[in-house]
């Protein structure tokens, strides 16, 4: 069959259609990943504040007014903004923005596959990447990460086409992206290391370019930049999201470096969110036909890298599971190097598509099953008893599932700020970890302004009643369900 040029886009245009009305949850807090979409989704609408400034993201669990908080850079939540600002409290325009990043990715990785092994393959690469987890998770959630994957697809897309024909429109594209992309996650640095090794390996020419370093000095000041903005918003307010270590660290211990475990775990979490089964074999197959890309190990070894530095967040789904999207990218490649040159046999072709089939399915129907967390409902429910009571606005105090201190692997400093019931009641107050119960709580947030004291139904309830004894200068509870129980602090 002839293969005519542009017929990728409407395979883009089926998937973005597709994602669109199944994928998309009616509601964002009852999503996989619910608990970052809320502050995300609040991040933005707190963007339109009038006293809210550029890259200055003000959450709603830090004190009776919307707070600044330790983030990242908030590109993604200033275009969600943008679109906010016209569409009014509406959860749509954030999944659009990221549905658009992952169109756009796919478009790039499309382009960028086709110039090196022809349309045919570089469907394939594409429609492996536009049926990975991280693209029908990442493209109709209000997060940040498919932006930053899209940015991560673009820098390395963009070094690569400047290491083979130089010019300054694409030394400008690539620092851009890699910027942002470290900008919008952090550990996608790892595609500087990815770059340097795919120098070292066909390219050493460049590394005497001034403009290379110019480039990577860029990155790094710009990175460098945010994470000093970032610290210095924690040290004002003591708010954050864990970027720089302090708070819910993404860095294992020393022991944890040593134990077999931890690394199944991560083999797990790559062939699920990542590297994918058919991308492992398609890997194997390069390897052992000895088909040479520099490409393939250097973004592999880079995104191992990574992988272990953010070891306590990588091996676990609920966690980390985003953390494992550049691989998508890798997945690709290595399955249009292994098909590059091969006329298939129409049983090949069909055991190909079987593949590209069967593991789309299981993403599709992770996607959908992962993508309804009961938490999530029952919180809805719980906001709904709520609501006549607390008003939009109304300051509270919401006790969160979470403790503040984390055990087994995860021990530490644990982020425990439930954003979720303060998003769905569109108030602001403070967060209380479950593991917490001081005597002079109630007087001193009080005092500060809160004007309810909500305690969801969850593991505190469990507690011995001595527990409940620093509670007592709130008097008896004006509404008590089965759900949850609260107190009117101040009229």
């Amino acid at each position: 069959m002839a293969w005519r040029q542009g017929q990728h886009w409407l395979l883009l245009a089926v998937w973005a259609v597709l994602a669109w009305t199944l994928l998309r949850p009616a509601s964002l807090v009852n999503d996989w990943s619910g608990w970052r979409q809320a502050d995300t989704q609040t991040i933005a609408l707190n963007t339109l504040r009038p006293e809210a400034s550029p890259n200055v993201p003000l959450v709603n669990w830090g004190g009776p007014v919307p707070t600044a908080a330790e983030t990242e850079f908030q590109l993604y939540t200033l275009a969600t903004a943008v679109l906010l600002a016209f569409a009014g409290d509406a959860e749509w325009p954030g999944q659009l923005v990221s549905l658009l990043a992952l169109l756009f990715a796919a478009a790039v990785l499309h382009g960028w596959l086709a110039e090196r092994f022809g349309r045919p393959v570089a469907l394939a690469g594409m429609l492996l990447f536009l049926l990975s987890r991280p693209a029908l998770f990442l493209g109709t959630s209000v997060k940040p990460d498919g932006l930053a994957l899209a940015c991560f697809v673009l820098g390395w897309v963009a070094f690569d086409r400047w290491r083979r024909d130089g010019g300054h429109g694409l030394w400008f594209c690539w620092v851009a992206a890699t910027a942002l992309a470290g900008l919008l996650k952090v550990t996608n640095l790892q595609l500087g290391i990815a770059q340097f090794l795919l120098l070292a390996l066909a390219g050493r020419q460049r590394l005497a370019d001034p403009w290379l370093w110019a480039g990577w000095t860029l990155v790094l000041a710009a990175n460098g930049w945010q994470l000093a903005h970032g610290t210095a918003i924690r040290e004002a307010t003591g708010l954050t999201f864990g970027i720089t270590g302090v708070g819910d660290s993404k860095f294992p211990a020393l022991a944890d470096l040593f134990r077999p475990g931890h690394y199944l775990a991560l083999v797990r979490m790559s062939l699920l969110w990542g590297l994918m089964p058919l991308g492992l074999m398609a890997l194997l197959w390069t390897a052992w036909q000895r088909r040479w890309s520099a490409t393939l190990p250097a973004l592999a070894v880079a995104h191992g890298i990574a992988l272990v530095i953010a070891l306590r967040y990588t091996t676990q789904e609920h966690l980390g599971s985003h953390y494992h999207a550049p691989a998508a990218l890798l997945a690709a490649e290595a399955l249009a190097l292994a098909m590059a040159g091969r006329t298939l046999s129409r049983p090949s072709l069909a055991m190909l598509l079987l593949a590209l089939a069967v593991g789309g399915v299981f993403n599709l129907h992770s996607r959908l099953q992962l993508g309804r967390e009961a938490q999530g409902a029952e919180l809805e429910v719980l906001a709904t008893e709520l609501a006549p009571w607390v008003a939009r606005g109304d300051p509270a105090v919401i006790r969160s599932p979470a403790a503040a201190e984390t055990v087994g692997f995860q021990r530490g400093t644990n982020n425990f700020e439930d954003p979720r019931l303060f998003y769905l009641l569109r108030t602001s107050g403070w967060s209380l970890p479950v593991d917490r119960v001081a005597a002079g709580e109630v007087a001193r947030l009080k005092a500060a302004g809160a004007r309810w004291w909500i305690e969801p139904q969850g593991p505190f309830w469990a507690e011995a009643p001595a527990q409940w004894a620093a509670l007592d200068a709130l008097g008896a509870p004006v509404y008590v369900s089965s759900r949850v129980k609260l107190w009117r602090l101040a009229p």
